[in-house]
């Protein structure tokens, strides 16, 4: 049974019309969606999406995260705008600013101008939570193990799928980059992913990752080479 076997019809060719739309604006979703503002944003995950000049009257966010989301002086939120019990941590900076910065960190030649990048998105936007969710997408889609690496030091892990990112992303650059080390070819890469996975995860549990490095693979391939 796959998911598409329980939706019908209109669902199906909304969520079809949705993957195929070049523009990811809020308001333009939200049409293609066909979901009820009164209804269907209650208790979800919104968090992290721009709703710069959108208009926000009769919408009902009851028990859903907003944090991080993006709005600015054209975003209309009036008296009708239900937000009970809902998670907020609206993001006022001006998006080309925030944004700018963010794509400076995606287009950095190298590991030392990338991490500059981090530092000034960290400590110059007062959007912890837009910051957040921009690392926690990175980390998750980046097929740079530098990157990863070098993201994963400025990450703060807040729950559990954060953590399963994280683990999972341990688990990708290990097996590839154990695949392409043609002199270890024979490795049984099991106990490096064993190794990072739990050395990773015991780190989450005690601390943030800030200090969570690209070591616990290294240290196994050193370990290899010299067997």
């Amino acid at each position: 049974m796959h998911l598409e076997d329980f939706l019908d019809r209109q669902s199906k060719d909304a969520l079809h019309a949705i993957l195929r739309s070049e523009d990811a604006s809020f308001v333009v979703l939200l049409g293609l969606s066909g979901l009820d503002p009164k209804r269907d944003f209650r208790f979800g995950d919104f968090s992290g999406l721009d709703m710069r000049g959108v208009d926000l009257r009769d919408f009902n966010f009851s028990g859903s995260d907003l944090r991080g989301c993006l709005i600015d002086g054209d975003t209309i939120i009036d008296s009708t705008t239900i937000l009970v019990d809902a998670e907020i941590d609206w993001v006022f900076e001006s998006k080309p600013q925030i944004v700018e910065k963010m794509l400076e960190v995606e287009n950095a030649q190298g590991s030392a101008a990338r991490r500059r990048a981090l530092t000034e998105l960290e400590t110059q936007f007062q959007s912890p939570s837009h910051t957040h969710q921009y690392l926690k997408n990175t980390l998750d889609n980046t097929r740079s193990i530098d990157t990863f690496f070098d993201v994963l030091d400025y990450f703060k892990a807040r729950e559990e799928a954060d953590k399963a990112i994280i683990s999972k992303g341990l688990i990708k650059f290990g097996l590839e980059s154990v695949r392409k080390k043609k002199e270890i070819q024979n490795l049984d890469p099991r106990p490096l992913v064993c190794h990072a996975f739990s050395k990773g995860f015991r780190n989450l549990q005690t601390r943030s990752p800030r200090k969570f490095s690209a070591d616990i693979l290294r240290e196994q391939w050193i370990e290899a080479e010299y067997r």
